[in-house]
């Protein structure tokens, strides 16, 4: 598949389908915005691999509220 695509195999056995990533997404596995792997670098940048979503921020919990060089969100450590 192209880029910003999800690759899925079909029911039979040559079957292969693509779909698009959410808008949200660069990469993704699927079409909804619960689906990204990474974000794009514009608009909603920072990742929450839990969710596998992306926000304009980190959410504001008791446990993640930082995230890596990556705009990746993290756990915080004893500190927070």
């Amino acid at each position: 598949c192209q880029a910003d695509f999800a690759g899925f195999l079909g029911s039979g056995s040559n079957e292969f389908f693509c779909t698009a990533c959410h808008t949200d997404c660069l990469t993704c596995d699927g079409g909804t915005s619960t689906d990204c792997l990474s974000c794009k670098t514009t608009g909603k940048t920072k990742y929450y691999p839990d969710l596998q979503t992306c926000n304009t921020a980190c959410p504001n919990n008791s446990t993640v509220k930082t995230y890596d060089d990556a705009g990746t969100c993290r756990n915080c450590d004893s500190s927070c």
